[in-house]
């Protein structure tokens, strides 16, 4: 049960959320989509994602959100990658 929760993570959209709104400059969509990607990485297990999305989570909670939490963003995005590359492999 919890592989298929997994792969229903393939789907999920707060990565590609959290990439515009911290391009846009809006701290408040951002810091929802990093606390829902923080979140159901923790759920699924997937620490190696969940730890870096604690960074940029708790980052855009500070007084310079957006600019505070750009420096976890690269730590975020390689293990989101690997995360998605993995998932990919075991659907096929």
């Amino acid at each position: 049960m919890l592989a298929r929760f997994a792969l229903k993570f393939l789907d999920d959209e707060s990565m590609d959320k959290l990439e515009a709104a911290m391009a846009a400059g809006d701290a408040k969509e951002a810091f929802m989509a990093a606390h829902t990607l923080k979140g159901v990485s923790q759920n699924l297990g997937f620490d190696n994602l969940y730890e870096p999305a604690v960074v940029v989570t708790e980052a855009l909670r500070g007084a310079d959100a957006v600019d505070g939490a750009r420096a976890g963003m690269h730590a975020l995005q390689q293990q989101y990658a690997a995360t998605m590359s993995a998932l990919r492999e075991v659907a096929e």
